[in-house]
Order: C-alpha cells, then sequence, then structure tokens
C-alpha cells in the first residue's frame, strides 16, 4: 500500500504493479518559428533516441502541412498522429486524451465543447537522417584530433607544413 497524506487526511492505494519512468518532450507549433528550431529537434531525437519527442497540433489547420513537410525535410518522421488530445484548462503545456462522451470529470466536458482538438504527433529520426548524423559526427571528432601542423609527405626537403593546422595550433599554444 501507498500512503498520501493532504489536508490531514490519509489516502491509501494499493502498490502498482509496475512504475515506468522516461523523459517526454512535448512540443507545439508555437515552439516551431525559424530553421533552427526544426534542426534542434532533428539533433535532440539524435542525442537522446531513449526518450520520446510528440508534437502537438492543433487538428484541420493547414500550416500543419508546412511543419510536417519542414520536420521530414529534416529527416524526422511523422507516422504516428492520435487525436482527441485537449489542452488542460490551468496548464497551457500539458494534453489530455479526452475520447467520447464518457467523462470522468465535467470540466472534461467543457474542455471538449470548447476545443480545439489536438493531434499527437509521434516524432521518429528516420535511419538514413541517423547514419547521416553519425558520419558527421566522426568526421567532425577526426577533424579534431588531426591537429599536428607538420605532414611527412613528399614535399619540398621532404617536410611539409598544413597553415591552417598550424595557426590553429599557435593559436592553441599562445592561449594557454
Amino acid at each position: 500500500m501507498i500512503k498520501f497524506t493532504k489536508d490531514n487526511h490519509s489516502i491509501s492505494l494499493p502498490t502498482p504493479d509496475r512504475i515506468e519512468r522516461k523523459i517526454v518532450h512535448a512540443i507545439q507549433s508555437k515552439d516551431l518559428r525559424s530553421e533552427s528550431d526544426f534542426i534542434g529537434i532533428t539533433h535532440l531525437l539524435y542525442t537522446y533516441p531513449e526518450r520520446e519527442v510528440w508534437l502537438f497540433l492543433e487538428s484541420k489547420l493547414k500550416s500543419n502541412n508546412f511543419i510536417i513537410s519542414k520536420l521530414e525535410q529534416n529527416g524526422v518522421l511523422c507516422d504516428t498522429t492520435e487525436y482527441y488530445y485537449y489542452k488542460h484548462p490551468q496548464d497551457e503545456n500539458c494534453f489530455l486524451k479526452i475520447s467520447g462522451n464518457d467523462f470522468q470529470f465535467e470540466w472534461e466536458r467543457a474542455v471538449v465543447e470548447k476545443g480545439p482538438m489536438f493531434g499527437r504527433i509521434i516524432l521518429t529520426l528516420s535511419e538514413r537522417k541517423e547514419r547521416e548524423l553519425e558520419i558527421q559526427q566522426k568526421i567532425d571528432q577526426e577533424k579534431e584530433s588531426d591537429n599536428n601542423p607538420i605532414e611527412l609527405k613528399p614535399n619540398f626537403c621532404g617536410i611539409g607544413l598544413d597553415v591552417y593546422k598550424f595557426a590553429k595550433w599557435l593559436k592553441r599554444l599562445i592561449l594557454r
């Protein structure tokens, strides 16, 4: 039994069979203003593949097609959409699934009648985009680790100097 105490009243609930904790990112259309916002979602999905990312869009808006096409251009899949989500009346960033006419509370009826209804789109990263980001990350790591300005290749007198690497190396040496 789990015991909760509120206002000097004790409530006992049975112990649940399972408790699952996960991080979920809920994004709304107002959060997508610039190109960097769309790229940010792509990097969020790549950096944290264990997290769920949901996009809530008001149903039947023409701007939804633009948002979905921008996401898909950035390698984000928008395959699954679930409907009957409504904003919580006291929290602008909280969405509740209320389907049918089976209302548990009277305020749920008011929320459904006032609307609007939202769709929850589950965002995932395409395998192609994931591979592309992995390759880019590997290239960046190799460039960062290869900072020796001296090249032992057939050059003038057998030793060459990469001027760009030399400038970066000299800058790091001076700033230490």
